[in-house]
Formats: structure tokens, C-alpha cells, sequence
């Protein structure tokens, strides 16, 4: 599953936001991740989503799998 969305916070994923999306990414057991341009994280860490740099109004978009183990 994908979806894209444009970053309405005002300062981007910054600590407070990125956290809360953690919570909210930890929720499922697949795999999930964000793509900022050329560039894939995991969305179940909060350091790895700061990094990322998305701003606000940037387009970003999700993607989430099952793991077929």
C-alpha cells in the first residue's frame, strides 16, 4: 500500500511530530516507510524520520508491506 501526502506542519517532522508518527507507525506489524525524494526510511524511527529533513509543504509518501516470513 502507498500513499503521498503534503507536510502540513509548520516546522516539518521535527522531535514532537516525528515521535507521534513513530506511535502511530509502531501500531502495525508490516513494515512501513517514508520516501522523501530519492530517499526511504523506516517510519518506526524517530531519528531516522528527522534525518529525513521534510519540511513543510514538502511531498512525502508512505509505504507499507507485510513481511512474509
Amino acid at each position: 500500500m502507498e500513499r503521498s501526502t503534503i507536510v502540513r506542519v509548520q516546522d516539518g517532522l521535527h522531535a514532537r511530530p516525528a515521535t507521534r508518527f513513530v506511535r502511530l507507525a509502531k501500531g502495525f506489524e508490516s513494515d512501513v516507510e517514508i520516501v522523501k525524494g530519492e530517499k526511504a526510511v523506516s517510519a518506526k524511527s524517530s531519528v531516522k524520520l528527522m534525518l529525513l529533513g521534510v519540511k513543510e509543504n514538502d511531498e512525502v509518501h508512505s509505504c507499507r508491506w507485510c513481511r512474509c516470513d
